[in-house]
């Protein structure tokens, strides 16, 4: 009876499933970036607010969409949050006093400075930064290991037998071909891999756990 080969269709949706364990953590993490976009706004606005309150609101233009930007090691970060409350969006861009830059398009963008006075808010966004990235480390190096044992083996049975785990990545049509197959060729050794199988075990059970 004819093996389960690992063909492009095969290799393509196991490594999709083993991107996908990953997906659900690491959206939550992009979604949990702190809420500081109303603390901030007001922080900036603060200065120009009590005259703008004195006007009809009609006469501007507003708006509650408030990304935030930072610079962070040689790159931008940049937020996007729905305040609670609106905010006058400018006709042109404005530098402040204090360095920030606001622009305004369909949106409010406020870019802030690297300044003491803006410093807590910065660092959290790191952390949140940091964290998010370190996931997606964690999602690039797990799927680098799953295509490691796939390219050591050319069909799925021996790939099974190194790496039991990689079943929880195999689709369920390609699972029932294999169920009729019985396959002698011998697993590639641990060696052969140049992976840490004992980590991508721990990567599928963590998914699992936090599914």
């Amino acid at each position: 009876m004819a093996v389960v080969r690992f063909s492009e269709e095969l290799k393509d949706a196991i490594i999709k499933n083993a991107k996908a364990l990953f997906s659900n953590r690491i959206n939550a993490a992009r979604k949990a970036s702190p809420p500081i976009a109303d603390e901030v706004a007001d922080l900036v606005y603060a200065q120009f607010m009590p005259a703008v309150n004195t006007l009809p609101k009609e006469l501007l233009q507003w708006s509650n969409r408030v990304d935030i930007r930072v610079s962070y090691n040689a790159s931008h970060i940049e937020i996007s949050y729905e305040a609670a409350r609106e905010y006058p969006k400018p006709n042109n861009r404005i530098k402040m006093d204090d360095g920030v830059l606001i622009d305004s398009m369909f949106y409010i963008s406020l870019k802030l400075p690297d300044t003491p006075k803006y410093k807590t808010y910065i660092e959290q966004i790191a952390v949140w930064h940091e964290g998010v990235k370190a996931l997606e480390k964690q999602c690039d190096e797990f799927v680098s290991g799953v295509k490691k044992v796939i390219e050591a083996h050319t069909t799925l049975a021996p790939a099974i037998k190194a790496w039991p785990p990689l079943w929880d990545l195999v689709p369920e049509t390609f699972r029932e071909r294999h169920r009729k197959v019985v396959e002698r060729t011998k697993p590639a050794s641990t060696a052969e891999l140049d992976v840490d199988l004992t980590s991508l075990t721990t990567a599928v059970t963590i998914a699992k756990i936090t599914r």
